[in-house]
């Protein structure tokens, strides 16, 4: 991988069981349209807190990817 992306953000408590379903739901998207993307996610300790770790070859790959509808 030659880009690297992380994103990290909190979510109020009564949130976390929805952004977990919606997390899940853009991960399927996100293998079944762009499988060359490597994209994982983490939770913290706190369980609210997450992070968002992309991996891509390109800037052409990248942009696609925050193009996507997903």
């Amino acid at each position: 991988m030659n880009f690297l992306k992380l994103i990290e953000y909190t979510v109020r408590p009564e949130q976390k069981e929805l952004v977990l379903d919606e997390i899940n739901l853009f991960l399927d998207q996100v293998r079944l349209h762009e499988p060359e993307i490597n994209y994982r996610v983490f939770v913290k300790e706190d369980g609210v807190s997450f992070i968002h770790l992309l991996g891509y070859d390109s800037v052409e790959m990248g942009e696609r990817h925050y193009r996507a509808d997903y």
